[in-house]
């Protein structure tokens, strides 16, 4: 019998639960419940990718002028109602990619061992899936983990990149600040401390 969220003892380094913990979030229709069950390699890369993209949206909007705030968060950042890895995932996963991981789904007749880590799984319905091993034995559903490798070290460079632009920014408001209190504290009327003075002398003729 296939495990369920529900269910106790289920341990996803045996490959029959954690078949059954992603059969469980696709009877539920849930993306954000297939989360925990994608392979490892992915899911890190992606909540990588998740945490630099909230710390560049937070940074953006701190200290970015309002006129580049839009579009850089476009670019970079992450839309306000997204708040977890899990609801990134659902973001990103829509419900194509949703039922093309869960389609094949179906009690493992045969296993075998294919390249990178990947274990080609065929169903007892004759579907074929591929699961990924994660360093720690845990078995995932194989998605885009190449991919997000590569998407994980733009974002971190993006953030890095974000982070520098914020200093510039920051240090250009205090600049700006300061020149406007000088300019605040500076004597207004200047020509009328002229004549406070006294009258001019003109020079001695020869």
């Amino acid at each position: 019998m296939f495990c369920s969220f529900a269910a106790l003892g289920c341990d996803g380094r045996r490959l029959p639960d954690a078949l059954g913990l992603a059969a469980d979030a696709a009877a539920l229709g849930s993306v954000r419940l297939l989360f925990p069950v994608i392979d490892e390699a992915a899911r890190d890369a992606l909540v990588s990718v998740f945490l630099d993209r909230k710390k560049a949206a937070a940074a953006i909007e701190a200290f970015y002028p309002a006129s580049l705030r839009a579009r850089a968060i476009d670019a970079f950042g992450l839309p306000a109602e997204i708040d977890s890895a899990h609801d990134y995932f659902a973001f990103r996963c829509d419900k194509a990619c949703f039922h093309a991981l869960t389609a094949p789904l179906g009690y493992p007749a045969e296993v075998e061992e294919g390249e990178r880590g990947i274990w080609l799984v065929r169903s007892a319905r004759g579907t074929l899936l591929a699961m990924r091993r994660g360093r720690a034995g845990y078995y995932g559903l194989d998605w885009h983990a190449e991919a997000l490798s590569r998407e994980r070290s733009h974002a971190n460079q993006a953030l890095k990149l974000i982070q520098v632009n914020t200093q510039i920014y920051r240090r250009k408001a205090r600049l700006e600040a300061g020149l406007a209190k000088m300019l605040a504290e500076l004597p207004q009327g200047g020509g009328e401390a002229t004549k406070a003075d006294g009258p001019s002398r003109a020079l001695p003729k020869d």
